[in-house]
């Protein structure tokens, strides 16, 4: 025979991705470990500030104008704590009574209304009453306990998620995560990456890895199985707990009025408000005994 016939070059394997590296090593001394604490602070809080909701003003061009007006904000809001502070006490005295005598004028005015339901009608009248106010008060409570209850769920998950800011959107996937995690060592419950629209459009994204405890979360801190600086292809990537002790009290309150105002309905307040009145009103003619009765005699039948 001829020439052997050529053979075909072994496909070469797809080169694999990147390692994605850990920075473990200790904060560097002195003048650059401060350094890139602040420059890691800086990079933090501007996140925090742009996720913040909008406010629907007009922003300034220059992100340092943003920050230049939140610190004048903060001092402005010391100036106005001082001058409170410096008020006379009869001041905040006045404030007190004020507010009492509006609740008081609600009240009167509920009660005279209340009074010619109940001398026109009677008994009746204060039966139907009692009917609304039972209405009202087990509604409310239900509505408490749920809000209560989802706050809590919402910040037991919080809680357990470490975010990834600037992570490359080439990384950001299911499969380079979990490869990440496994050769990292880390016990996650699960793993939420960008939808893949995001990952065309940008360049870095923000992955988050939830642990099953925030005992988890804490040991891989301590670990140092994950620390504040990582490197993923080259990248420089921020990690942090999503969220902390405090941010998680003031998060609950945040949680708790955005699930009241997404699922009581608006017209359920003044509802409310009414039944508080109406029951402020109805425990004084319930418990004014004898003496409200005889009074409502009196005024039916005034003798000779």
């Amino acid at each position: 025979g001829g020439a052997g016939a050529l053979m075909p070059a072994p496909a070469r394997p797809a080169p694999a991705s990147p390692p994605l590296q850990a920075s473990t090593r200790k904060a560097a001394p002195g003048l650059r470990g401060v350094l890139g604490s602040v420059e890691w602070l800086y990079a933090d809080a501007t996140h925090i500030v742009d996720s913040m909701l909008p406010s629907g003003r007009e922003l300034f061009a220059q992100q340092e104008f943003e920050w230049a007006d939140m610190l004048e904000a903060g001092a402005k809001a010391s100036d106005l704590s001082a001058y409170l502070s410096g008020m006379p006490t009869w001041f905040w005295m006045f404030v007190i009574v004020l507010v009492y005598n509006l609740v008081n004028i609600a009240e009167a005015l509920m009660e005279t209304w209340m009074d010619a339901v109940i001398f026109n009608f009677g008994t009746p009248a204060i039966c139907l009453l009692l009917v609304t106010v039972c209405m009202t008060w087990p509604v409310f409570i239900w509505y408490l306990i749920q809000t209560f209850a989802y706050a809590r769920q919402v910040l037991a998950w919080h809680t357990r998620i470490v975010q990834m800011y600037g992570v490359p959107a080439s990384f950001c996937t299911q499969e380079d995560i979990a490869t990440f995690c496994r050769a990292q060592k880390l016990d996650v419950a699960s793993i939420i990456t960008p939808p893949e629209d995001q990952r065309k459009t940008s360049e870095t994204c923000t992955v988050e890895l939830v642990f099953h405890t925030i005992q988890d979360l804490q040991l891989a801190f301590k670990k140092e199985l994950l620390t504040p600086h990582l490197k993923f292809g080259g990248n420089k990537v921020r990690v942090r707990p999503k969220m902390g002790t405090n941010a998680a009290m003031v998060e609950w309150w945040i949680v708790s009025a955005e699930y009241m105002n997404e699922s009581v309905p608006e017209r359920y307040w003044f509802r409310a408000s009414l039944s508080c009145l109406i029951t402020m009103s109805l425990m004084k003619h319930v418990t004014s005994g004898d003496t409200g009765r005889a009074q409502r005699d009196e005024a039916r039948d005034p003798g000779p």
